[in-house]
């Protein structure tokens, strides 16, 4: 059998040996269940779904709906929330559960101009560029702007 001096035993994994012949998250389930291939998952652990888990953070008693404590959140004020498989934004998710996928190379833009906002009325797909003018026109830095940074006269 021949491997890499470096690297984990398990066929395919790049990872670094860290314990005996294998990495640890390979380590980690032969000692915990004597299988390297071992699934993931804790025994006895059923999986809830995230649509159910969802909506619990969620209040949507006013015009916005506001992603709310104990709903995790980014240094920026959007709402996060794990998916099952990864960290999603909150308003995202509640996007796509109502309106379907949003385009490649489209971002949301939140209409209602509030970062916890969830509410897929309040949203709208829009390319980066047009998002970034709607940000600065919100902002009031276009309005107060007369002369671009190398000079020029903005029209």
């Amino acid at each position: 059998m021949s491997f890499d001096k470096g690297f984990c035993r398990v066929a395919g994994c790049k990872r670094p040996r860290v314990y005996r012949l294998y990495c640890h998250a390979h380590y980690r389930r032969v000692r915990l269940y004597g299988n390297p291939f071992a699934p993931r998952v804790k025994s006895g652990y059923e999986r809830i779904d995230p649509v159910a888990r969802f909506w619990p953070k969620v209040d949507r008693s006013g015009s916005c709906w506001i992603w709310k404590r104990p709903g995790a959140f980014t240094s920026g004020g959007y709402g996060r929330f794990w998916d099952g498989d990864k960290f999603v934004p909150a308003h995202r998710f509640a996007y796509e559960l109502q309106c379907g996928q949003v385009s490649l190379g489209m971002e949301l833009d939140h209409l209602c101009r509030n970062r916890a906002c969830v509410r897929p009325d309040h949203l709208e797909a829009v390319t980066h560029a047009e998002n970034m003018h709607r940000a600065d026109i919100a902002l009031g830095i276009r309005s107060t702007m007369t002369i671009c940074k190398r000079g020029h006269e903005m029209t």
